[in-house]
This record gives structure tokens, C-alpha cells and sequence, in this order.
């Protein structure tokens, strides 16, 4: 028996010591990053399982090995620029992936799109405690990108990015807003108050909805848990920001009908979401599992194939800078509330959103993804329409 435990522990330790030659290599020679290095991007491995983890789960055991203390760095967006930037991501195994892309073709067998599923992902990420959002996001908590020319803090950010909205939806005062995925209603509250619009907010978080209606109940505003695909009504002017990569592909088509259905014949909208520039059409396992379970960046080719017919693309704009420093600040920000975090919600979820927010900065600086804004209307006013761009 003896003999065997020893057989069994020998056989693991030249398994670990394979896969630690793999990993150093690879890592090495493909993104110039050495484990235990000197260098701020050089990870420091406290675990030598972290190698097995990583080498055989791929991107979910990266970031889980990563949240159970196994490894750092000092400058963890640089390592992960390295390493995306160097193409090496594509090499790793594709497990995750692979459950996913299963999990996909089970959802497109249905005629309906699978609302339980999509709040299956509302309720894991959306319905946790909104104070660790606010820990990290800005006066508005706009949970996603925002817009730096020329400003330094979130909330200068926050508010450049509402604003520049605004003005590619020609808002005016008075007119009826309809914001798809509205979150804590932060940009409808900011377009009640700045623009002196009404509005409805759409979210199927009841947490969101909850903290809407109490922070911004003095405004001529209306906030409801409820699915786009459920809302028949008429407004003047519709923007969604961040939350089409929540639809999917397969329901681009019904999404942009929801939005022409919801304008008058030559009312404007504005769409933002994260674009894919790897043409892998996939989304990352570690943050599918851990963070935004069903999302997927966009494919702008399924994405003007779907508005073909329904919805005219009238103006496009990317900026995926500004999302590397708007990743970086609310990490900052994340960092000078880390002991409320750790105290509040345990340090293995704040290790989560440091990792987040380094990985997918370290994404966009590697020219992985980007942001991409977009301008649509039920009419052709391509002829007529001015794009708007920064500085306003």
C-alpha cells in the first residue's frame, strides 16, 4: 500500500513539474512573461498547482487560481496585455468554450428566446448587493463605458458619456425616453434632470428597479422590471447602453424590431455595446461562468445583418481606450474601498472584480475587443444625419 501511495505521489509530481515547463515556456517565449520574475507583469506563483490549473482549464482555471491566492502580480493589466496581445490565449484549452458553444446550440433549438436563462445571469450578477457596485462606479453608477477628453475622475466621465449620447439621439426637452437595460437608472435620471425628458427604464433586476425607484422618485420617470420583447409602447427617442451584448446574436433581429416597433418613423436610437475584434465569436469562460453568464461580445457583421431591413445604421463609433481607462479607474476606485469590500462581501470577491477589471483592460489595450456606439433609425437619414464626436 505504501508503495503504491508513493507510486501515485511520484506519477503527480512529474505531472506538475510537465505542466510547469509548458506554462513557464510558453509563457516566456510567447509574451516575454518569466513566473516569479522581476519584472511588474511577471506573475509570482505562491502554488505550484496554479501550473496543472492553468495548463489543462485554461482561462477558468487562470482566473480561479487567481481568486484562491495561488498567484499575483504587481501590475496584473500588463500581464494580461502580454498575454493577450501575444495571441498565446488562442493555444490554451478550449473547455469552457466548448460548454459553452453546447449550452448555445441547446438555446437555439427553442423558438423563443430564453428569458429564464437571461435572468439566470441577472440574478448572479446583477441582484448581488448594489453597494459592491458603488464601491467602484461613479455618482451615476454607469456600468459601463465611459468617455475621458479631457476629464480625470469617473464622475466627469460618467457625465461626457451621458452627454454624448444625448447629443447623437438629438434629445429634447419633453420628449419620452426609453432606456433598454437602464441598470440603477443613473443615465435616465441624468436626462430627466439635464435634458428634461420623461422616461421608462427597463431592467430585469429587481434590485436595479428597486434602487431606481427610490433614488430618482421625484423625476418624471418610470422604472420597471420587465424583458424588452414585453414593452409595446410608443416613445420618442430609445438608447441601451451596455446591455445588447446580453441579447445574443440569434436575437439581434427581434431586438432592433423591438426598437424600430418602439420610434416614430424618423426617431432616433443609440445602441452601445463591446465589440469582438478576434472573429472567434466567443466569450470568455472565466467571466461567463463567474460574472456575466450568456454574454457575448459583438459581431458587427451578424450585427448589420440583423438591422438589414428593420433599422438603418445612420453613424458608428468605437473607443476602445476609453474603456482600458475606464477599467482602470473603477479598479482604482476599487482599491481605496478594498477593506469594506473584503469586510463586507469576503476577499475572494474582491479579488473577482480586480481580476475582472485587469483582464478585460489588459483586452482592450491588446486590441482584443473594442467599444463600438451606433446610431440607428426606423428611416434613411444617412443623407442628413451629422455625427457627433468629442469634444462636444
Amino acid at each position: 500500500m505504501l508503495h503504491a501511495d508513493n507510486s501515485l505521489q511520484s506519477t503527480l509530481g512529474g505531472l506538475y513539474m510537465i505542466a510547469k515547463f509548458i506554462i513557464q515556456s510558453l509563457l516566456w517565449w510567447g509574451a516575454g512573461i518569466r513566473c516569479n520574475g522581476t519584472n511588474p507583469w511577471d506573475p509570482q506563483i505562491s502554488d505550484d498547482r496554479f501550473y496543472r490549473r492553468f495548463l489543462l482549464h485554461g482561462s477558468i482555471g487562470l482566473g480561479e487560481s487567481y481568486t484562491e491566492g495561488w498567484w499575483g502580480c504587481r501590475e496584473l493589466d500588463m500581464f494580461f496585455y502580454r498575454f493577450l496581445h501575444s495571441g498565446l490565449t488562442d493555444l490554451m484549452p478550449r473547455f469552457g468554450v466548448l460548454r459553452i458553444k453546447a449550452r448555445e446550440f441547446l438555446e437555439a433549438l427553442k423558438s423563443q428566446q430564453n428569458k429564464t436563462y437571461s435572468r439566470q445571469g441577472a440574478e448572479q450578477h446583477y441582484e448581488l448587493d448594489p453597494r459592491l457596485f458603488f464601491a467602484f462606479l461613479g455618482r451615476y453608477n454607469n456600468y459601463s463605458c465611459l468617455r475621458w477628453n479631457g476629464v480625470s475622475t469617473i464622475d466627469e466621465a460618467e457625465e461626457q458619456k451621458m452627454r454624448h449620447i444625448f447629443r447623437k439621439a438629438q434629445v429634447q426637452p419633453e420628449q419620452r425616453m426609453l432606456d433598454i437595460g437602464c441598470g440603477w437608472g443613473g443615465t435616465l435620471a441624468y436626462a430627466a434632470e439635464t435634458e428634461g425628458v420623461t422616461g421608462i427604464g427597463l431592467t430585469i433586476s429587481d434590485s436595479q428597479v428597486a434602487h431606481a425607484c427610490k433614488t430618482y422618485g421625484h423625476l418624471p420617470l418610470e422604472f420597471r422590471n420587465q424583458d424588452y420583447n414585453d414593452f409595446n409602447e410608443k416613445v420618442d427617442v430609445v438608447i441601451s447602453v451596455g446591455m445588447i451584448e446580453h441579447v445574443g446574436w440569434r436575437h439581434y433581429h427581434r431586438f432592433f424590431q423591438k426598437i424600430r416597433d418602439s420610434l416614430p418613423p424618423d426617431g432616433l436610437a443609440v445602441v452601445q455595446g463591446i465589440v469582438d475584434l478576434t472573429g472567434r465569436q466567443t466569450r470568455d469562460p472565466w467571466i461567463d461562468k463567474y460574472i456575466w453568464p450568456g454574454g457575448m461580445f459583438l459581431d458587427m457583421k451578424r450585427v448589420h445583418e440583423a438591422a438589414e431591413g428593420v433599422l438603418y445604421i445612420l453613424d458608428e463609433e468605437y473607443s476602445g481606450e476609453d474603456y482600458d481607462k475606464t477599467l482602470m479607474a473603477w479598479r482604482a476606485r476599487l482599491e481605496q474601498h478594498r477593506e469594506f469590500i473584503v469586510t463586507t462581501f469576503g476577499r475572494e470577491e474582491y479579488l473577482k472584480y480586480y481580476y475582472l477589471f485587469s483582464a478585460t483592460a489588459g483586452g482592450f489595450r491588446a486590441g482584443r475587443m473594442t467599444v463600438g456606439q451606433f446610431v440607428l433609425s426606423p428611416s434613411d437619414l444617412r443623407g442628413t444625419y451629422k455625427s457627433v464626436r468629442l469634444p462636444l
